[in-house]
């Protein structure tokens, strides 16, 4: 629909004639003369920015008439009208009272209706002061009875006024509208305004406002705290109620939207216009050093300026410095390092004193006595305290089980399962366990093979087997290669182990030897072809490993049969030296 005013377009007096067809708008207000009125026209829902239409500067101070605007539809017989008529309550003029700058100062009203051909259709439109700032929707308008006002829908029905329409008929025809939103049921508080959107009441608040949690009342928006303002980057904004202010910093001059410095043109980009004895000069900004034409950075931490607490570590910045934690440590407000929960600062790093070995039951201050206890040989620091570490629960298959089972009566394991072949893959199968030791003398069930491998990497595993040389399978996953032996071996420890088996948590003579030969394949030597450490050796042979860790440290192979070691006590302190290796190598699993 194309819309066509009439004449110029402008607001005529209403005594001028009109044609046969047409909307004839009048315009009145409680202002005080002069008031200028403008009207926009269109489409309803687009007329927010929309350029006025027409714009009157007629103002009758007895009746507060603002004339009359005359429009004339291009196209469609019956197409929809939409105005907008805005007026403002200071000397700015009316194009300012658009929807983008919140029609802040205005009073706004809207009509919507249907062209009737043929006929000249009258509005009378009145602006009245409890309508300051109160926009409402695009299709709605605000209605003024007496002091109280409310949103009301904005859509009228010529057919059904007699003679002009008037804010009366537009109350009519939406059933009372006005009486919900203005009446002892407006559910609005202080500075909102009630509008109804089908059957719903709502409260709406002006420019520069925003409805509180009850929805019900308006509480003023600050621009300047949420960056909603406009000002330049020279100036300060400063909130005011519904609005804000900006204003030119010192050594600028403007509008506060934009502002020009007053300082010298030749000022370095790192220094601020300032006024030093009256006379406005450039001076370097914190953390630059100059004349104010020229800024350099200053180094605060070459020249000590900083306020880093060590360990924390000074970094030099542009303008400034931060302060960076080493290791682990996490930075504390702005300058000092801190430990994370449950460890403390010792010796220049973070460590945990229920755990950590060196410092068990360390306290926060971490020097003397606080500094906690280093572990003895074969004890780790367990909750705070030094101890052996010891599996809670064993699964045992071994075919030589005394020595093993001796081992771990003498740890204190009360939890241990010895199984024989049919029933082991069953027991594995039945829970978790922290430790397994599989010993075999002769070729085990594929049922067994399969647990092992299971086991590889996934949990702690002792194991000797005679015949290891012959299966690529358990070769492989342990990442080692094997030549076999006829003769029980003399084992002795390695110079390069990482552990001394034969004085651990158990010491006894070095090296143990046999004393039978129970079986013609006594075991294999070790080649390690994946990670791992060689911990004993044949004969003290350092190529000859007897006894290796694989698997990232969760897995011991024993390339010996214990039973050919049964009953030697070469040190006589009554327990054979096989078990005592037995519980040096466990300790040393759980380390």
């Amino acid at each position: 629909m194309g819309l066509g005013l009439l004449g110029s377009a402008t607001l005529v007096p209403a005594c001028e004639s009109t044609p046969p067809t047409e909307v004839v708008v009048e315009v009145y207000t409680d202002l005080p003369c002069p008031a200028v009125a403008a009207v926009a026209a269109g489409k309803a829902g687009e007329l927010g920015d929309r350029d006025a239409s027409a714009v009157s500067t007629v103002c009758d101070p007895e009746t507060g008439s603002l004339g009359r605007l005359v429009i004339v539809p291009r196209e469609s017989d019956d197409a929809e009208v939409a105005l907008e008529v805005r007026v403002r309550t200071d000397d700015r003029p009316p194009d300012e009272c658009v929807e983008s700058k919140g029609y802040s100062g205005c009073i706004v009203a809207r009509r919507i209706l249907n062209y009737i051909p043929g006929r000249s259709v009258r509005l009378r439109v009145d602006l009245r002061d409890p309508c300051v700032d109160v926009p409402c929707t695009q299709t709605t308008t605000c209605v003024a009875q007496g002091t109280t006002r409310a949103c009301v829908e904005a859509r009228v029905d010529p057919t059904q006024c007699e003679g002009a329409c008037t804010d009366a008929d537009l109350l009519d025809q939406h059933e009372g509208t006005f009486a919900r939103c203005g009446g002892d049921d407006d559910p609005c508080g202080e500075g909102a305004t009630c509008v109804l959107i089908g059957d719903e009441a709502r409260c709406l608040c002006p420019s520069g406002y925003t409805l509180e949690e009850d929805t019900q009342s308006c509480v003023d928006v600050d621009e300047c705290d949420e960056d909603l303002h406009d000002c330049d980057a020279n100036a300060r904004c400063e909130n005011t109620p519904g609005s804000f202010e900006c204003h030119c910093e010192d050594g600028y001059e403007g509008d506060g939207q934009q502002c020009t410095s007053l300082c010298p043109s030749d000022c370095s980009d790192d220094s601020t216009c300032q006024s030093v004895d009256g006379e406005l000069l450039c001076v370097c900004n914190d953390g630059y050093q100059g004349d104010g034409t020229t800024c350099t950075d200053l180094n605060e931490c070459s020249q000590g300026l900083h306020d880093c607490v060590s360990p924390a570590v000074c970094v030099n910045e542009p303008g400034g410095f931060s302060c960076v934690c080493p290791g682990a440590l996490e930075l504390q407000g702005t300058n000092t390092c801190v430990c994370p929960d449950t460890q403390v600062f010792c010796d220049g790093a973070c460590i945990d004193p229920a755990t950590d070995p060196q410092y068990c039951g360390a306290s926060g201050t971490c020097t003397g006595a606080s500094a906690g206890t280093t572990c003895p040989l074969a004890q780790s620091c367990i909750g705070g305290a030094c101890d052996y570490p010891t599996p809670l629960n064993v699964l045992v298959r071994a075919d030589t089980a005394a020595p093993i089972l001796a081992a771990l009566a003498r740890m204190g394991v009360d939890d241990v399962v010895e199984t024989a072949e049919p029933t082991f893959a069953d027991a594995y199968d039945a829970q978790e366990w922290d430790l397994v030791i599989v010993d075999l003398s002769n070729t085990g069930t594929t049922l067994l093979k399969e647990r092992v491998l299971e086991r590889v990497g996934t949990g702690k595993l002792i194991f000797n087997y005679w015949n290891l040389d012959e299966d690529t399978d358990l070769m492989f996953a342990f990442g080692v290669s094997c030549d076999s032996v006829d003769l029980p071996p003399e084992l002795a420890p390695l110079p390069s182990a990482p552990v001394d088996l034969f004085a651990f948590r158990e010491t006894f003579p070095a090296p143990l030897v046999s004393a039978q030969d129970r079986w013609a394949d006594s075991g294999d030597v070790f080649t390690l072809t994946g990670p791992g450490d060689a911990l004993v050796s044949r004969h003290g042979s350092p190529t000859e490993a007897f006894i290796v860790q694989t698997n990232d440290g969760s897995t011991i192979l024993n390339g010996f049969l214990p039973g050919e070691y049964v009953s030697i006590d070469a040190d006589a302190d009554g327990v054979d030296d096989i078990t005592e290796l037995f519980v040096n190598e466990i300790t040393w699993l759980f380390r």
